[in-house]
């Protein structure tokens, strides 16, 4: 199960695309599906909004189910309220449980703009905002849960608010802070997200096991002669889902981190080309399989 993401903060900026044709779509959808009322004057009227620009935070990379790239800034505004706390093993609990769950990430997800990637290639950028609070949670190396929780809820807002499919492999770009330049937002505040109730955040009484090592193996391709790839199988029979998940490639290292069961973090004698790397997880055999090209080959 997932997370929800708090709609009311899901606002379209209009300022600088009234013209654009993405807005213009988005905006008969809205109008088709009812969500745009002609008659919205006699309903409760809309909190005025305040237009921020964001400080950045850190930079992600995802792409499309047609292969398109998105990065998303990860920006910090001190008007987005922080989100509950919950502990690992509470969110373990929630993305496995059936049942929908009364807990939300604050976030704002601002329009879509074009940048220029490392080689100079237009590329699709999306600033998304959260209270500095919670960035500073998500930066915290032992909560690979959060982290993984809040991509998916994430990936789920942009989805929904944009119509797009994105896969959901996403990758943290090392010492990059933002894609581009970040954009004005329009953020309205007036409602405030719903926190889980007092019972359900009582922490509770588990002593976390040590994470253990998973059985690994990586081999190089080709295997004689000048490598072009480093390939690898981990497995990982506790875990249930990729989103329980998080892989980082660096320069010469790999960390798998899937507390509270397994942590993975091993050095090579390689120059891996980390932003082309890619992970799948294999729910049946439950194996994961990293390829990452080696520069230089």
């Amino acid at each position: 199960m997932t997370g929800k993401v708090d709609e009311s903060l899901l606002e379209l900026d209009k300022d600088d695309v009234t013209n654009s044709e993405i807005y213009q779509k988005l905006l008969q959808q809205a109008i088709a599906s009812g969500a745009l009322n002609p008659d919205s004057g006699k309903q409760e009227q809309q909190p005025p909004a305040k237009n921020i620009i964001p400080k950045p935070g850190c930079c992600m990379k995802c792409k499309t189910d047609k292969g398109g790239k998105v990065f998303v800034n990860v920006c910090q505004a001190d008007v987005i309220p922080n989100a509950p706390e919950a502990s690992e093993e509470e969110l373990v609990q929630i993305l496995s449980s059936e049942d929908q769950p009364d807990f939300r990430m604050p976030m704002s997800i601002g329009e879509p703009h074009e940048e220029l990637d490392n080689h100079d290639k237009p590329c699709t950028v999306i600033d998304v905002a959260v209270s500095p609070a919670f960035f500073q949670r998500l930066q915290t190396p032992d909560r690979p849960v959060l982290h993984s929780f809040f991509c998916t809820a994430m990936l789920e807002g942009i989805q929904e608010k944009y119509k797009l499919t994105l896969d959901k492999e996403v990758r943290v770009l090392k010492h990059k802070k933002a894609m581009g330049t970040i954009q004005e937002q329009a953020i309205r505040t007036k409602r405030f997200v719903r926190e889980i109730g007092e019972a359900s955040l009582a922490p509770p009484v588990v002593h976390e096991p040590t994470p253990e090592t998973p059985k690994y193996t990586f081999v190089r391709e080709p295997p004689t002669g000048t490598p072009e790839f480093l390939v690898g199988e981990i497995q990982l029979p506790k875990v249930s889902s990729s989103r329980q998940i998080l892989l980082d490639v660096g320069v010469d290292r790999i960390v798998v981190d899937c507390r509270p069961f397994y942590h993975l973090d091993v050095y090579f004698n390689f120059d891996f080309n980390s932003e082309e790397s890619g992970a799948q997880f294999n729910v049946d055999t439950k194996v994961l399989t990293v390829t990452i090209p080696i520069n230089g080959s």
